[in-house]
């Protein structure tokens, strides 16, 4: 067995939880106990109350169990492997009467999930999907650069149907403000002094 972190006193964080032995071992036994050990360290030491440490071990469990298959693996979890979980997870509190609908059992699954797996560094990143528009802006913006010979700098602050559209560091691209985080303050690979107000750009169309 995996030995857990200790705590003052010389006790592991769910020794210091569980007084009940019997509840003790059953969390114990239960999948990713050092991981889970790890968790609870850090969450008391963000200043989580007892009580609210208690709630976690006890939600942990079940979710430890519910990835027990991936304890020795060193394969990083996707959000849709999380939800799947939940999914299964709320079903089984609702068939059991623990709960009315899974709605909130699912939330509160993934929450703790996403929480945890990303503390240990086994969350998969997911990178943002462009918007199906986003190569028509880049083509007119193109166009407009190219052929009107209008500058990155008005363009930085066109809008199009409502949208502000942001130079990327590639001149003449342009993508939808909120898609990507980008920094006004570098445009086409430069530093450019801050552009003016987006409606005293447009009155030079």
């Amino acid at each position: 067995m995996v030995k857990s972190p200790k705590t003052e006193g010389g006790l592991t964080k769910l020794e210091k939880l569980f007084k009940y032995q019997a509840v003790l071992r059953r969390h114990k036994d239960a999948p990713f106990l050092k991981e889970r050990e790890q968790y609870l360290l850090h969450r008391a030491n963000e200043g989580c109350a007892q009580a609210t440490l208690i709630r976690i071990s006890r939600e942990l469990f079940w979710v430890a169990r519910y990835f027990k298959g991936d304890e020795k693996t060193a394969r990083a979890l996707t959000p849709e492997d999380i939800q799947k979980a939940a999914n299964k997870w709320a079903r089984k509190q609702c068939r059991s009467g623990r709960a009315k609908d899974g709605k909130w059992s699912r939330q509160l699954f993934i929450q703790l999930s996403t929480d945890w797996f990303q503390f240990l560094g086994r969350l998969q990143k997911v990178l943002p999907r462009e918007a199906w528009y986003a190569s028509l802006i880049q083509n007119f913006a193109t166009f407009m650069a190219c052929e009107r010979g209008l500058s990155p700098h008005i363009m930085l602050y066109t809008t199009y149907r409502g949208t502000t559209l942001r130079a990327s560091t590639t001149c003449g691209h342009l993508r939808p403000a909120g898609i990507y985080d980008l920094r006004a303050s570098t445009t086409c690979g430069r530093n450019q002094k801050k552009p003016p107000s987006a409606q005293s750009s447009q009155r030079g169309f």
